[in-house]
């Protein structure tokens, strides 16, 4: 397999491509429309997040899925993910990558959306285990008009997001089948409704509904799955 996974790139070049649209539009479409933009991508992320939650559990996978995400919060508040987050994205400005205000709430928004959920593990995971590329360009499609109107709103922190869904892709997909023990059909679903309701967070903070501790949320990727497993054990 080549060193950068094909699918992975193809990705990132779609979030490129239409990210620098977005920025190209930016100063072009007026703030009032811009807004409007952003709510309604904000609305379908929020309807995609819910729908990919209530798809991957049960009525009872909810308690499992409210103490795995409580655990994830306590563990992102004590490791302080979102000031370590924030710390990078400021080194990223400093040295005169960006000075967009907006450039953390952008890059968090656009990695979230683009790096969590089913499309983005069972992509890089089947292109990983058996060269079959379908799903992974058809995820790569939506990114790319998702990014276009992510950049447009947001700023140069969407274009920047491109590096990191690379190598995040490229990782799942070079260690397919180490993951592959780990994550069975048992556990997969779990990622997926974990994920599910962080995009959906992320869609109510774009309709300006809400504001949530996303980043130190992101510890729950892990803990939800561990606690189902633990169940399942018990």
């Amino acid at each position: 397999m080549m060193l950068i996974p094909k699918g992975a790139l193809v990705n990132a070049i779609t979030v490129t491509v239409g990210s620098s649209i977005g920025l190209l539009l930016h100063e072009s479409i007026p703030h009032d429309y811009q807004t409007s933009l952003l709510a309604t991508v904000g609305l379908a992320v929020l309807i995609m997040g819910v729908q990919m939650t209530i798809h991957n559990i049960d009525a009872k996978g909810w308690i499992i899925l409210i103490m795995g995400l409580l655990i994830g919060l306590l563990i992102g508040n004590g490791l302080d993910v979102r000031t370590h987050f924030l710390h990078l994205a400021d080194a990223l400005k400093h040295i005169g990558i960006s000075q967009d205000p907006r450039f953390s709430e952008g890059l968090l928004a656009a990695f979230v959306i683009f790096c969590v959920g089913a499309m983005t593990l069972m992509g890089s995971l089947e292109e990983g285990l058996t060269g079959n590329r379908s799903l992974i360009y058809a995820k790569a499609t939506l990114d790319g008009f998702t990014s276009v109107a992510l950049a447009a709103s947001y700023g140069a922190g969407v274009l920047f997001a491109a590096l990191p869904l690379l190598l995040f892709q490229s990782t799942i997909t070079h260690s397919a089948s180490l993951l592959r023990r780990f994550l069975d059909q048992a556990t997969l679903p779990w990622i997926s409704a974990t994920g599910g309701l962080l995009i959906a967070g992320i869609g109510l903070e774009m309709l300006r509904a809400a504001e949530l501790p996303i980043e130190n949320l992101l510890p729950a990727l892990i803990t939800v799955p561990l606690l189902a497993r633990l169940r399942k054990l018990l």
